[in-house]
């Protein structure tokens, strides 16, 4: 491989790509490859580990910023990421459904880039499960998962070790739970900018510049959380918020 994106894995409408018990990478790690799944099409990970997965283009129109799903019929588990662009990518014209990514581990190269992210949805969704995964970064300028809209989305029992922002909702998410993740030692936990109706439970925020960072939103719950030298930070357009059962240690 001579250049960016001169390899794809395209997987068509009607087709279908099972990865399982496999190693994907680069010859030269500076030179990227992508994975497509279009719509229509179904798409497996399993116990897998995939290296040097997507380039850096700030043009988001583009699909070769790493593993890019378009479909509702995708199951990503069990399997590490490494030096990635955008680990697995979200996008599509019509609301994608069902789709897990669970029990994966993600690490960052420590190259600063204001676009890396591990796990990015920059389309709407329904019932989306991000679970039981562990993300690690070497530099703020990385995130974790930035979620847009979407209805019935669950966020749960992941951890995230050294992020710029762990989780951030930047779209209308409604009707959705962010709980039992374990965030530390980076600078925003929890990033909320739009929202109704999302529950905030039983995260365990330690050392993290800011715990909550809620700059817009309705109906947001926070409560049982632990907050360990992580402070809230809350803008005016927020309401109602409602913080219960919180657990501040503020040395």
């Amino acid at each position: 491989m001579t250049d960016n994106g001169q390899y794809i894995i395209h997987v068509e409408s009607g087709g279908h790509l099972y990865i399982n018990n496999s190693t994907i990478k680069s010859v030269d790690p500076t030179l990227k490859y992508a994975i497509i799944a279009d719509k229509g099409s179904e798409i497996r990970i399993e116990n897998s580990y995939l290296s040097d997965l997507g380039y850096r283009s700030s043009d988001f129109t583009k699909l070769t910023h790493g593993l890019v799903i378009q479909t509702d019929s995708a199951l990503i588990r069990n399997t590490t990421f490494t030096n990635y662009f955008i680990a697995i990518r979200l996008y599509s014209s019509e609301v994608l459904s069902g789709i897990t990514i669970t029990n994966n581990s993600f690490i960052s190269d420590g190259n600063d880039n204001e676009y890396y992210a591990a796990i990015r949805v920059d389309c709407s969704v329904d019932r989306l499960f991000i679970t039981n995964n562990v993300f690690t970064a070497y530099s703020y300028s990385y995130s974790g998962v930035k979620l847009g809209s979407g209805t019935n989305c669950v966020i749960s029992s992941n951890t995230f070790n050294n992020f710029g922002d762990a989780i951030s909702l930047f779209g209308n998410l409604q009707d959705s739970q962010v709980s039992y993740n374990y965030i530390y030692d980076g600078r925003w936990s929890i990033e909320i900018w739009d929202g109704n109706n999302i529950s905030i439970f039983g995260n365990k925020l330690y050392r993290n510049s800011c715990g909550f960072e809620i700059y817009g939103g309705s109906n947001l719950y926070l409560h049982e959380n632990e907050l360990f030298l992580s402070l809230i930070h809350i803008s005016e357009p927020t309401r109602p918020l409602y913080i219960s059962y919180a657990v501040f240690c503020l040395k």
